[in-house]
């Protein structure tokens, strides 16, 4: 027998996340013997009682087995992975087809697609659902806080009195067409897509979203003829075009093969899919969407992809840094995305094609290529926190000067702008600052930046920010820097987290990458802005306008939790550039549990009671039950995907100990550790770091503006309102499934 070709589909991928202990090892394995001609142990056969003679059951161990798809010519599609008589059950109403539309597979589940024509054809006016929790009582006590969560039981849909042959053309079941355009409510839509097949439900949910239909067409509508018997045919088109289905080959998901099963999460929208192959750019291309959205990994496959082209036209690697350098704002960010680059490819390009560092990394790499860097940077070292602070303190002494404002001023102004003397200061725009300055209060200002930045040399200290502006003075020197941004050798960059970049980090990036064809590829989220401030790009020479582009779909956080976080967004954040950047369109393509919080579904009143009896709750429903957890790792295995957000470093503290007093196993997550590093438990973390992680559950057990505020005392700098509810939404955002706020 030869060997086979299987392909995954994105039902199946979704429940790769939640596979934990032995079980995700016995999945690997069964896959391993499925994709080559091995058979033993298989047990591959079609069930007794099916609707489609295709479908194939397969053992995976003692309590699951694999559901399949044969399509021919040697070659299966995994459709799921259930306990034995679970799949059983599901394999007797799975069918197949080829869409007449989009050309791609259909994965039927006949008894849920029953459930959307019976949902779409009842036209209920009102449909009962599971309630988003209201505020907890702690914002309503607070007006930092005081925010509403969105409503969606009563929101129109936007396919009602849509002509269904619309639906239809696109590829959606011609009988639950005619029902979804007369549904006046979006939640009802939203549940009929549910309940669609994987294509068909996103195409309902980007029409609801206020797509155009032209956009869908062109995403998803294929022009070729369509042989619907060629199932062959239609998985390697499907797999193509991303719509769905994955060729196991593929280097995507061959690369995760021995790493996480969560890897598989890679899947490309067909919109994010013309991003990461677009042939190039003439400059500058932004990309902006909300939490959970695939910024990043739409960022991390067009590094990829552009290493691969460069590689292809025989590029080689004669630069300091590589080709494409990827850059974040954090240590931790950079180490996850470099692990991330390395699994999509397949081999280590993260060093060598790929070069991913913080964007202060390389203005210090920046500046000990020359000897008069290399020389400031060793003869000194990074300024603390505290000892900056005192240096300012005694810097305004004897002025009616803040310390906060005399410190912004030089960063802000003094530094982006490269300002050198006292009569460039007093003529340069001060751009971004509210508070107007006479003459008079400039000569003040210059004269403390003139005894700060004195003291700080007399005392052998630097800031970052004098690195950053150091380090673009350099590239800027004519013929000097020219000189260096050769030696240098990027060609690509790539920016993630973009929202928390300064003024000082966009002028070395600027600076970094000569402007030409596809120099700089940005991502990122003003509403999780919680380090840097509001800085149009275009004032760097950066110009996006008419290269950008907005993602939508939420593809890691459910509709209640989305829903919930929408509820602190603020509706007139920026675009990164000029722009507002609101969350009109925005829509997660999953539903799943209430939001939780103390004193409701019967959880204690008391947060840190509540926090517990949440923690065993999740526990038990994250186990199948006793008899399959033996055969899959265990309830235990699935503490790691839980995590508990704090505020402050000592409510982790204090959290690590109640959990564990508990008899819970639970680790710290701080800027020193790599999350994937760590053992088994709860993971416990700050708001800060809890950044780029992602959960299957989240306690966010800091919520209200008074516990954020205790955080403000530890980093001895005050936190505007708008960053705090920035914090909150990034915490709440990291959970997938489950959330609780107290």
């Amino acid at each position: 027998m030869g060997s086979r070709t299987v392909f995954l589909t994105q039902g199946f991928t979704k429940q790769a996340g939640s596979f934990e202990g032995n079980l995700k090892r016995q999945v690997f394995d069964f896959l391993t013997k499925i994709n080559g001609a091995e058979s033993g142990g298989l047990d591959l056969k079609k069930p007794v009682a099916v609707v489609d003679n295709r479908v194939r059951t397969a053992r995976v161990n003692r309590n699951f087995r694999a559901v399949l798809v044969d399509m021919g010519a040697n070659t299966f599609g995994l459709v799921a992975v259930m306990p034995h008589d679970d799949a059983y059950a599901f394999a007797g109403r799975l069918r197949v087809d080829v869409n007449p539309a989009t050309g791609a597979i259909d994965f039927i589940d006949q008894e849920a697609l029953d459930t959307a024509r019976r949902l779409a054809d009842s036209q209920v006016r009102h449909v009962q659902v599971e309630n988003v929790p209201a505020v907890p009582g702690q914002f309503a006590q607070r007006p930092l806080a005081t925010f509403q969560v969105p409503e969606h039981t009563d929101q129109p849909s936007r396919l009602l009195g849509l002509d269904p042959q619309v639906l239809v053309g696109l590829g959606v079941d011609a009988p639950t067409a005619q029902g979804l355009v007369t549904l006046p409510e979006q939640v009802t839509v939203e549940k009929v897509a549910d309940s669609l097949p994987t294509v068909q439900g996103l195409i309902v949910l980007d029409l609801l979203a206020g797509r155009s239909v032209d956009e869908i067409r062109e995403d998803y509508v294929t022009s070729s003829d369509i042989d619907r018997d060629d199932l062959f045919a239609a998985a390697q088109r499907t797999a193509k075009r991303r719509l769905g289905v994955l060729e196991i080959n593929d280097p995507d998901v061959e690369a995760a093969m021995s790493g996480d099963l969560a890897a598989w999460r890679v899947w490309l929208h067909p919109s994010q899919k013309r991003l990461v192959e677009h042939r190039g750019w003439n400059g500058p291309y932004r990309v902006t969407g909300s939490a959970g959205t695939g910024k990043t990994v739409t960022a991390v496959h067009r590094a990829v992809w552009l290493a691969r082209e460069l590689e292809r036209q025989n590029h080689g690697h004669p630069g300091v840094f590589a080709p494409v350098l990827m850059t974040t704002y954090t240590k931790n960010l950079a180490t996850t995305i470099g692990e991330q680059i390395d699994t999509l490819a397949g081999q280590p390009l993260a060093g060598q094609g790929i070069e991913v560092r913080t964007v202060d990394a390389v203005a210090r790499s920046v500046l000990m290529l020359t000897d008069v860097g290399r020389l400031w940077l060793e003869n000194s070292r990074l300024v603390s926190e505290h000892e900056l602070r005192e240096f300012v303190e005694r810097a305004v002494a004897g002025t009616d000067l803040d310390e906060n404002f005399l410190r912004e001023e030089w960063e802000e102004v003094i530094l982006v702008g490269a300002v050198r003397d006292k009569e460039t200061y007093l003529s340069v725009p001060r751009i971004g600052r509210s508070q107007r300055l006479s003459r008079r209060q400039r000569l003040t200002v210059w004269k403390a930046t003139q005894r700060l930045t004195n003291e700080l040399e007399l005392a052998q200290r630097w800031t970052w920010r004098q690195v950053l502006d150091r380090a673009a003075l350099v590239l800027q020197e004519e013929p000097r820097g020219a000189d260096l941004v050769r030696r240098l050798g990027v060609r690509h960059v790539i920016v993630d987290e973009a929202q928390d970049l300064t003024a000082a980090h966009w002028r070395l990036l600027r600076a970094l990458v000569p402007q030409r064809k596809d120099d700089i590829f940005i991502v990122g989220d003003s509403h999780q802005r919680i380090y840097g401030r509001h800085v149009p790009l275009s004032r760097f020479g950066i110009e996006t306008r008419g290269r950008s582009k907005r993602l939508t779909i939420n593809y890691r956080t459910s509709r209640q939790i989305f829903a919930w976080s929408l509820g602190v967004v603020d509706q007139k954040a920026d675009d990164l550039d000029e722009g507002t950047d609101s969350m009109l369109g925005a829509r997660s393509i999953f539903s799943g549990h209430a939001v939780e919080r103390p004193g409701f579904d019967g959880l204690p009143e008391d947060p840190d009671e509540a926090l517990l009896a949440w923690i065993r709750r999740v526990r038990k429903d994250m186990s199948v039950d006793a008899e399959l957890a033996s055969s899959s790792g265990g309830a235990d295995t699935n503490l790691s995907s839980i995590a508990v957000v704090r505020a402050t470093r000592n409510g982790v503290d204090e959290t690590l100990a109640r959990l564990r007093e508990a008899g819970l196993a639970a680790v710290k997550v701080d800027d020193r550790t790599s999350e994937s590093a760590l053992p088994g438990g709860i993971r416990v973390m700050t708001m800060h770091r809890a950044k780029g992680l992602e959960y299957r559950a989240v306690a966010v057990r800091d919520a209200s503006a008074e516990n954020q505020k205790a955080s403000e005392a530890q980093g001895g700098r005050q936190t505007d309102p708008r960053t705090r509810l920035n914090l909150l939404y990034v915490a709440a955002t990291r959970a997938r499934e489950r959330l609780l706020v107290c």
